[in-house]
């Protein structure tokens, strides 16, 4: 959908004669003024990895036990990180905009 502030929408045109000229479309050689391009748009059913939510810090801090053999530290890692995820489960049950396809997902890590 190409559309203009002059109301062109472009509609049934031949898509062969769109050039990109520098920041600048043209459509059959003439410059297309105040145009609005709208590449793509989608509903994702996940909104991906988030690296600031308790979920990933808790996953994240588990690797932790990979740098050490003291027993008392990694239990020590293995605790923090389980209060991390909880609390984040928490903060994301109390969500309104988290949808349940995410909830299911967050249970499989």
């Amino acid at each position: 959908m190409i559309s203009t502030n002059e109301g062109d929408p472009f509609n049934n045109v031949d898509e062969s004669k769109f050039e990109i000229k520098g920041d600048t479309l043209h459509y059959n050689n003439k410059q297309v003024e105040n145009t609005y391009i709208i590449f793509n748009i989608s509903f994702e059913p996940l909104k991906g990895q988030n690296e600031n939510a308790n979920w990933f810090k808790a996953i994240n801090n588990l690797d932790k036990i990979q740098l050490t053999t003291n027993s008392k530290e990694i239990e020590k890692i293995f605790n923090n990180s389980k209060t991390i995820w909880i609390e984040g489960n928490a903060l994301l049950d109390a969500d309104a905009t988290y949808i349940n396809n995410e909830k299911k997902s967050r249970l499989k890590a």
